[in-house]
């Protein structure tokens, strides 16, 4: 009879170590589940909070083009933040992704700088506009003309325009 018992024990005492181990792998589970969901919260709100709005577009010399973005979200973008987006440009059925300059960079790139930084702090805060300078290297024609900006997460606004 005592056989029975000590075999009841170990038993009842596999059960509650084994019920541990899954409550643990449990919790561990569900508490990374929580924090990727909270980070996908997070970056959600930002990109709803984040809204531009190309307000003009014009071409400065033969191999340059000059667009005003102006931030219209709630949201600021610091330099390297606006460097990370994507500009596309080009004629009509031609347009391509243009990249941001790096130093020693052959045309075609682009770059930027605040028009009017409100503030002073160097960051592109809402109801601020950059000028993005887009450089070619072929000289335009006439025609119309694509020109887009996509934020780095993703929101973008884009115009036609004739040159």
């Amino acid at each position: 009879m005592s056989h029975v018992i000590t075999v009841e024990a170990i038993i009842t005492i596999a059960v509650v170590v084994g019920a541990s181990a899954l409550a643990y792998a449990f919790t561990a589970g569900a508490s990374t589940l929580t924090a990727t969901y909270i980070e996908s919260q997070r970056a959600e709100s930002v990109k709803v909070k984040t809204a531009v709005k190309v307000v003009f577009a014009a071409n400065s010399s033969e191999t340059e083009v000059r667009v005003w973005v102006k931030n219209v979200g709630l949201t600021w973008m610091a330099g390297d933040l606006v460097a990370r987006g994507d500009v596309f440009f080009g004629p009509s059925g031609n347009f391509t992704r243009i990249p941001h300059y790096e130093e020693g960079m052959a045309p075609p790139y682009w770059t930027y700088e605040i028009a009017e930084d409100l503030d002073g702090d160097g960051v592109w805060d809402p109801s601020e506009t950059i000028v993005i300078t887009i450089v070619l290297s072929e000289p335009l024609q006439q025609g119309e003309y694509y020109v887009k900006y996509v934020t780095y997460n993703g929101v973008s606004d884009c115009m036609w325009f004739s040159i």
